[in-house]
């Protein structure tokens, strides 16, 4: 493959041995993002499955290798065994038949999972361990960190290998969002334009501290998160997904006077500006989690 595609810095930096098996790889995915968007199928699922042979030319070393295997063979046979001239004579076409199949073409297979692991492992590093959506540090497994289709496959199939369309999201984040269309968006064989994503957050197009605000807070008993929205993008980004993700944490602790705090929550993601409120929220939730 002599032109560069979507996945080249991806395959550049996928762990394997030889260029010859990162271009091998490219060209895959290739395969794979090009029959989804002509034929409008999700090919996520079935590049997990997938298992394609990948044949390598034998090393020139193996000849020698082999020779040499032969006669440390031969003379331990000599030595130790003396075993007769019939045997022999089949291990000799036993080691012919070895350096023949080394000049020969060697397969080995390339698995689905091995490359859905690079490219999460990728994506993950470019949002330097946190989930694109809540901004939380997510640990090192694939049901915690799940690759987000920010188009989902369910509507969009097109775009389920796009590298644009492809995030990393805490299991959280990833549930809650499911299967929602955050844009009304027609599908087609080429990605939207970013002007086309507005009044919701799109993480390859928003910078996300230009458009959420966030503070965490956590004591030895307690922690929770609180997001602001600055602009139309962020605030719908806190009312649609983020507002239920800081609920559904603070439900596994919270006592019968957390009810107002949640309240709070929600009118807090809603507000334009919301710093100059953050420290009278702080202070009335302390009240009721430290009496």
């Amino acid at each position: 493959m002599s032109k560069t595609s979507e996945f080249t810095e991806f395959c550049k930096v996928i762990k394997c041995k030889g260029r010859a098996k990162q271009l091998f790889i490219e060209e895959t995915l290739c395969h794979l993002n090009e029959r989804a968007i002509k034929e409008g199928v999700n090919v996520w699922d079935e590049l997990y499955k997938l298992k394609a042979p990948y044949k390598t030319k034998g090393s020139k070393g193996n000849k020698k290798t082999n020779k040499e295997n032969k006669e440390n063979k031969e003379n331990k046979e000599n030595k130790e065994n003396k075993e007769n001239k019939e045997n022999k004579e089949n291990k000799e076409n036993k080691e012919n038949k070895e350096n023949k199949e080394n000049k020969e073409n060697k397969t080995s297979y390339i698995e689905g999972p091995y490359i859905t692991k690079a490219l999460r492992d990728y994506l993950i590093k470019q949002q330097d361990n946190r989930c694109c959506y809540c901004k939380r540090y997510i640990l090192n497994s694939s049901w915690v960190r799940q690759v987000e289709h920010i188009l989902p496959v369910k509507h969009y199939p097109r775009f389920s290998l796009t590298m644009k369309n492809l995030a990393v999201a805490c299991s959280e984040c990833n549930s809650h969002k499911g299967d929602k269309k955050w844009w009304k968006i027609k599908e087609s064989s080429v990605y939207p334009d970013s002007s086309l994503f507005k009044n919701a957050f799109h993480h390859h197009f928003h910078e996300y501290d230009e458009h959420v605000r966030w503070f965490r807070y956590t004591t030895n008993e307690f922690s929770f998160s609180i997001y602001g929205g600055l602009t139309n993008e962020g605030r719908a980004l806190c009312q649609t997904l983020l507002n239920k993700v800081v609920k559904a944490e603070i439900s596994l602790i919270r006592d019968d006077g957390m009810s107002e705090a949640l309240k709070k929550i929600e009118e807090h993601n809603t507000l334009i500006k919301p710093l100059p409120n953050l420290e009278a929220f702080l202070s009335e939730l302390r009240q009721k989690i430290m009496p």
